[in-house]
């Protein structure tokens, strides 16, 4: 039975503030295997490094879509957390942050948010990024939307991707296959059914969880045998997995 991946979902972000560049620093100095962040485009069309459509939930002030913010405007705002020891952070662009990530050899799962809002330039401007610094081999382009997935595989077909869902549908594991995605990203609700990892096994295709953010959700994550699953505290999950493969005998 193999170790799954442990990826910092949004970066180390049981330490620092999501998405922000400290919590990738982390997520390096605490040697994540990968690390993975969400996109968003600024009003100047800049990939921005952010999960939601809003800015609410992460800025100090501020309130509305990241997509009516030029960039200037988005780095104004304050996205840190006093109670993380990190009163001040900044939105970063994705260039800032693969400029952090081209040095290392992690892996990087970049979700592409365009379920809601709809982005007509983001998989050239994230292409070109990925291409400028030379990440196009390890990173991971995700998406829950069908037609970005196709989008990337039209204009990249070396790139790999990942379909990402919360709900299955019946044809997913089949669609993910039939379209050369490797990687399907199933919420963990998916986790417990045993049919769904034999669909995928049977497809050659990868699973990747998330959330694992407690110690029953990592469990799930080696008895499935995810190639990775997405923490919020690497250290915690390492501590997890080599105690649970110590009381197996693995």
């Amino acid at each position: 039975m193999r170790k799954p991946l442990l990826w910092a979902m949004r970066g180390d972000s049981v330490h620092c503030p999501e998405n922000t560049m400290e919590a990738f620093r982390k997520a390096i100095e605490e040697k994540a295997d990968g690390i993975e962040l969400e996109v968003q485009m600024s009003m100047d069309e800049v990939p921005v490094v952010i999960h939601d459509e809003k800015i609410d939930r992460v800025a100090e002030l501020g309130t509305g879509f990241v997509r009516d913010y030029a960039l200037d405007e988005l780095k104004d705002l304050n996205v840190g957390n006093a109670d993380l020891d990190v009163p001040v952070a900044q939105i970063p662009t994705l260039d800032e942050v693969l400029e952090l990530l081209e040095p290392t050899a992690l892996t990087l799962e970049i979700e592409l948010r365009t379920g809601v809002v709809h982005y007509p330039h983001m998989v050239d401007k994230v292409l070109e990024l990925l291409k400028a610094h030379h990440m196009e081999e390890r990173t991971i382009l995700a998406s829950c939307n069908r037609s970005t997935i196709a989008e990337i595989q039209e204009k990249a077909p070396a790139m790999k991707t990942a379909l990402i869902f919360d709900q299955e549908s019946d044809d997913t594991v089949a669609y993910a296959a039939a379209h050369q995605i490797p990687f399907v990203q199933p919420h963990l609700n998916f986790a417990g059914d045993a049919s769904f990892r034999k669909k995928c096994a049977e497809k050659n295709l990868e699973v990747i969880f998330w959330p694992c953010l407690i110690e029953s959700d990592i469990h799930i994550g080696v008895d499935q045998d995810a190639y990775a699953i997405l923490v919020s505290d690497l250290d915690f999950a390492r501590f997890v997995i080599t105690r649970y493969y110590t009381q197996h005998n693995l």
